[in-house]
């Protein structure tokens, strides 16, 4: 059920959502772009329940024709030596495993989608939406 809350409510914020560059700069001094524009977006969602809180940030790194999108999710003060399911508009891309504090992350770099403003990303039961940040 709460798959299904979740994939419903990323239908529809995800047909508003908005990719919106963070900062951009010129090639053709210094870097190895090859002169090739680079644009950065950074997004996160923050989310809590009780004393426990988590944290969604997302990085789209373009330069020139290389792109770069990266995930890294985290809980802090959760329940210690437990699983939290890490979900992307309903689908469910990893689990963070705790520590014996509540504390733990988990990063993705590989096969990760270019994301918008308002993608919904749940770790456990915290739900929320990716906004623009700087």
């Amino acid at each position: 059920m709460f798959k299904a809350f979740v994939a419903a409510i990323a239908v529809l914020i995800g047909s508003v959502g908005l990719v919106a560059p963070v900062q951009a700069g010129g090639g053709g001094g210094g870097g190895n772009s090859g002169g090739g524009q680079r644009t950065e977006v950074r997004m996160e969602a923050r989310m809590r329940a009780g004393s426990t809180e988590s944290k969604v940030a997302y990085r789209n790194r373009v330069e020139g024709s290389r792109v770069e999108n990266k995930i890294q999710a985290e809980v802090r003060r959760g329940t210690p030596n437990s699983n939290y399911a890490v979900f992307v508009n309903g689908v469910q891309v990893g689990t963070i495993r705790t520590n014996s504090l509540g504390n733990g992350q988990i990063e993705f770099q590989r096969n990760v989608p270019t994301l918008r403003a308002g993608t919904v990303v749940a770790v456990g039961s915290m739900v929320g939406t990716l906004q623009v940040v700087r």
